[in-house]
């Protein structure tokens, strides 16, 4: 048994010695090392026999070679190379015309003039996409040609690829450039683009703009990454002339902007008596962001507010849910300053001291009163929404709570080249304030545009908009166009606002805004005066005579026309003036009541590929501010949500 395997490892081992040497060459040392070879070349046929290479395949990269001759399914690829040059050598491994990875290639110098051709590596092995390459470089000046063969180390039955590389005296090249590229971007060429160096001009880097290429001497490709840009004739260039060049690569797909670009002004001199290589880094091109967005924000004014304040809004909004049983409700909350007013909840409320809206806390002389309010109600609600509307105060809720404020954000310039930005680059003009109201609208509810109406920051804010600057900075390392805003002040007083969708806003739409003659009710005194006695009294001031009236006439017992005259006018006067004030209590004069920036990085896009941003996050999946407002003893966070456009 011990003869027999002896026996078999020594026919194994002649075995691998005997297709060693058939191999044409020796394997070279590592990167570093000569890889010899001889001179007489290889006869190879023409394309590779498929019945020969089984399942795998080894192929070159590119499609054609230096001499326009097809290379990728053939077994020969041509490339030129300048005087002490270098050149990557590139091919994929496939099967069954998938990429294979983990391959072995083995590569041999089989032609070398006076060894003067240097290899990177004597084996290389294919990544996920198949491909792998090795790296030739002449280290001695010779002219002639070289020749490289790649096979497949494992694989005998694959046959092995040629690649020729020609050096000709009488066809120097100047100046080769190879390219670079780490990052994740695709583009199928590099064009390059040279400019002269003079004093007036001397073409600096830092000034290059890659979207806008503009008087270069001459250019050349676009060619692939893997493959290096030979200037073998450059204007001006003489027999004794030396040229200082700037190097600019762009890269991009066809008719398409670029998005990679990479330059060198350091080490481009050329001459005719010798060969300049040099390597360029290529770098993702930053998209550009100087411009006008129109940002929308929607914020929830109601829902993050804190207990105190959420109470006033309540108190508000009860009027609209429940105008006549809360405008009782505030006689009561007035009572320790009137003595009416409380003798007028006393009366209306089974427990005056608990007032509230259902029908069960009221006495029998509040359902009454309640009753002659809603009455007068109905007619207003009537003649301006429709008899077949119901309304609730959850409409006047949902203003409030899904309120946009429309801005416009500029970028006066481009993010620094580590992607921030200052407050001096930046500017943003809060300008409109949208809400929506359908009622009464005669369009369709679910269409999100019915009943959308505006006005503009000029109509509460003392005449003006609200004006600010930001800074933060901008990021591209996932792939993705990152923008982060830092959290800065702006001047918007919440409850001016407040007062303003109510008083200018809601209750014209509610009680009247004049279009049918009569009074336009647009404060909370004509509203209470409307409730008591209807819109014809505000022409002559006679609501409360016309409650009283009302009163009278109906079974309410202690509750006499004198005292609901007077409570209507203590309402009308005292009461506006406690809602009025509920809301511009909230109000802070230190001119950063509100506070944004972003919660997250907000995701930003180019739909339309020219390289410049044209909107932030979307509608469907907004960004999000880190707001807060702040109001008298406290500082609460707001929910929101918001998204740009770029403006035309």
């Amino acid at each position: 048994m011990w003869s027999f395997m002896w026996n078999l490892n020594l026919a194994l081992f002649i075995l691998a010695f005997s297709l060693g040497c058939t191999g044409g060459g020796v394997g070279g040392s590592g990167k570093g090392g000569k890889v010899p070879g001889n001179d007489a070349g290889t006869n190879f046929p023409d394309s590779q026999d498929p019945a020969n290479s089984g399942e795998y395949k080894l192929d070159f990269s590119s499609i054609a070679g230096d001499d326009g001759q097809p290379c990728k399914g053939t077994l020969h690829c041509t490339y030129n190379m300048n005087f002490l040059g270098q050149r990557d050598l590139e091919v994929v491994v496939t099967r069954f015309g998938q990429p294979v990875a983990d391959m072995t290639v083995t590569w041999t110098v089989t032609k070398n003039v006076v060894d003067s051709l240097e290899l990177s590596t004597a084996q290389s092995f294919t990544g996920d996409n198949g491909v792998t390459s090795v790296t030739a470089q002449q280290i001695t000046q010779q002219s002639g040609s070289y020749e490289i063969k790649g096979e497949l180390n494992s694989l005998s039955v694959v046959q092995p690829i040629y690649f020729t590389l020609n050096v000709d005296t009488k066809s120097g090249v100047p100046l080769t450039i190879h390219y670079n590229y780490k990052g994740q971007r695709s583009f199928q060429g590099v064009t390059t683009y040279l400019y002269l160096q003079t004093e007036e001009e001397p073409h600096s880097c830092a000034d290059v703009d890659p979207l806008k290429i503009l008087g270069a001497m001459t250019k050349a490709g676009p060619k692939p990454i893997s493959q290096s840009t030979q200037f073998s004739k450059i204007p001006g260039l003489t027999d004794e002339g030396v040229l200082r060049l700037t190097v600019v690569g762009v890269g991009s797909d066809v008719n398409k902007p670029p998005v990679v670009y990479g330059c060198d002004d350091q080490n481009a001199k050329v001459t005719l008596q010798s060969s300049t290589t040099i390597s360029i880094e290529l770098q993702d091109i930053p998209p550009k962001w100087k411009g006008l967005y129109d940002v929308t924000t929607e914020l929830d004014l109601v829902s993050a507010l804190p207990d105190n304040v959420e109470a006033v809004t309540k108190t508000i909004l009860g009027f609209f849910q429940d105008p006549a049983g809360q405008l009782l409700v505030l006689a009561c909350e007035l009572g320790g300053q009137q003595p009416v007013l409380k003798d007028m909840c006393t009366l209306a409320f089974a427990n005056p001291s608990d007032p509230c809206l259902e029908d069960k806390c009221f006495s029998g002389i509040g359902l009454a009163v309640k009753g002659i309010i809603d009455g007068v109600l109905s007619d207003l609600l009537k003649d301006n929404l429709g008899g077949d509307i119901f309304f609730t105060g959850q409409d006047i809720a949902d203003i409030l709570t899904k309120l946009e404020l429309k801005a416009t954000f500029e970028f006066i310039n481009e993010p620094m080249p580590d992607g921030s930005f200052t407050e001096f680059d930046t500017h943003e003009d809060w300008h409109t304030v949208v809400y929506r109201w359908t009622l009464g609208s005669g369009c369709d509810p679910t269409d999100e545009e019915c009943g959308k109406y505006s006005f503009s920051f000029y109509a509460w804010n003392e005449g003006a908009t609200v004006e600010s600057n930001f800074a933060g900075h901008v990021d591209y390392s996932t792939g993705k166009y990152m923008l982060t805003i830092d959290p800065h002040s702006l001047d918007i007083k919440y409850g001016k606002l407040m007062l303003y969708i109510i008083e200018k806003e809601i209750l014209p739409r509610i009680a009247g805004d004049g279009s049918d003659g009569l009074p336009k009710v647009d404060s909370f005194e004509k509203f209470i005066k409307s409730l008591m006695g209807g819109k014809e009294c505000l022409f002559d001031n006679s609501c409360c005579e016309e409650f009283a009236k009302n009163v009278s006439g109906s079974a309410t017992g202690a509750f006499t026309a004198g005292l609901a005259k007077t409570a209507c006018e203590l309402l009308s006067e005292i009461g506006s003036q406690a809602l009025e004030g509920f809301l511009s209590d909230l109000d802070t004069d230190t001119g950063d009541a509100f506070t944004i920036g972003t919660l997250l990085p907000c995701q930003c896009f180019d739909h339309n590929a020219n390289m410049a941003i044209d909107a932030w996050g979307s509608k469907p999946e907004p960004c999000h501010w880190n707001a807060t407002i702040k109001v008298p003893g406290y500082e609460t966070p707001v929910a929101n949500k918001f998204w740009a456009i770029e403006l035309e």
